[in-house]
């Protein structure tokens, strides 16, 4: 049989090539619209249940549906930051309006504490006396006799002259009974007892983080792997990720709340601005070694102790106890560096001598929590004496 010529066999043409990027396209839509679809229902039985989104997403994931799994697991983290937001938003909120219902509350009571009868001063001994020469001296009194314009307090007597009205404000009885108020520590009302409550307890809880971290919760490098590994540790079981990840977790996770609570709410008013700057710079992350965080940490709860101290001074010498402010602070005054536990206010002379002031950070403490107290009510006179005795130059006050 003779052989074939493979120059004679038929030629085929060549295969047209197919696109068929459009159709994996399409199957990439469809597969979204169905992953969409799961999200969805996912997240709708999540909510009728009342089970955190975090926590499904990390269950699903681990359950083998890993893209599924992930768009939860963000929504939730998601929602519970603009939840978080909003909490934090209220209570700063709060916070201020307490704060200036406070301090309007202050300025009355200062006010009408600080009100003398017209033609009074007040004495050496902290009572009222009548002013030489003024309506209320009763040689003056004695000399107009029968006039017809009668002083404040005082009405006509019979047969000429005056005497004061029973019960007014030159009246003897009530100048007594007002002396002896005078000599009595201003009381706190039950906002301002819940507002240093409140602010004894946060400065313990950020006072805590200095004694309670440690080493194994930092080192990362930089913020972004800490901030990693504490996601991690806080939505993965522990068996997952070890019992230090999850500690260091919970930990970052308070020191985070806490932070935002003195800054924004605690010390907003009772840092001055440098104080606040320092707060800021003082501020740590996951990435920083170790040793930088514990001595920034000893500098947040410094910063923080003088602003308290501060705070307590100018309230002592407004004239409200001591002992009270300790124990609605909830802490010992001494431990904050409060040293002076007198109080001066109109009338009241100090129970015990200052102590004296051994260095700037003191001295400057004593000039603003002696500001403080002239703003709220106290004689600027007894506020001047008093840094006097404690060393402290008064120039520009």
């Amino acid at each position: 049989m003779a052989g074939i010529n493979p120059l004679q066999l038929p030629k085929w043409e060549t295969a047209p090539q197919i696109d068929w990027s459009p159709l994996a396209r399409i199957g990439n839509a469809i597969g979204e619209y169905r992953r969409d679809q799961r999200v969805n229902t996912t997240i709708e039985e999540a909510r009728a249940a009342g089970k955190p989104l975090d926590q499904v997403g990390i269950d699903v994931m681990m359950a083998g549906d890993r893209d599924t799994g992930m768009a939860i697991w963000r929504a939730g983290m998601a929602q519970a930051e603009r939840a978080a937001d909003n909490a934090r938003a209220d209570r700063a909120a709060a916070s201020l309006d307490a704060y200036r219902r406070q301090s309007l509350d202050l300025q009355r009571r200062a006010y009408e504490e600080g009100k003398l009868p017209q033609g009074f001063r007040r004495g050496a001994d902290g009572g009222l006396e009548a002013i030489p020469g003024g309506p209320a001296d009763p040689e003056y009194l004695r000399r107009r006799g029968g006039v017809t314009e009668v002083p404040a307090g005082f009405e006509a007597a019979p047969g000429g002259g005056v005497r004061p009205i029973p019960g007014g404000p030159a009246d003897p009885a009530y100048l007594g009974a007002k002396s002896e108020a005078t000599t009595k520590p201003r009381q706190l009302s039950m906002s301002d007892i819940t507002k240093l409550d409140e602010e004894g307890g946060k400065f313990q809880n950020l006072s805590g983080f200095a004694d309670t971290f440690k080493p194994e919760y930092a080192g990362y490098g930089a913020s972004w792997i800490g901030d990693a590994a504490n996601a991690a540790g806080r939505y993965l079981p522990q068996g997952v990720v070890g019992k230090t990840a999850a500690e260091g977790a919970s930990w970052w996770q308070n020191y985070d709340r806490y932070k935002n609570v003195v800054r924004n709410e605690l010390f907003g008013s009772a840092l001055t601005a440098t104080e606040k700057s320092a707060f800021e710079r003082a501020d740590i992350n996951p990435g920083m070694t170790p040793d930088q965080i514990t001595r920034n940490l000893r500098r947040q709860r410094e910063i923080a102790t003088n602003g308290l101290r501060r705070k307590a001074n100018a309230m002592i010498a407004a004239g409200y106890d001591p002992d009270v402010i300790g124990k609605a602070y909830g802490l010992d005054l001494g431990s904050i560096g409060v040293k002076d536990q007198g109080r001066v206010r109109p009338g009241v002379t100090a129970p015990a001598a200052p102590s004296k002031v051994t260095n700037s950070t003191e001295a400057n403490d004593a000039i603003a929590a002696a500001r403080e107290a002239i703003a709220q009510g106290a004689p600027r006179d007894q506020v001047i004496k008093r840094l006097r005795d404690m060393g402290v130059p008064v120039g520009g006050l």
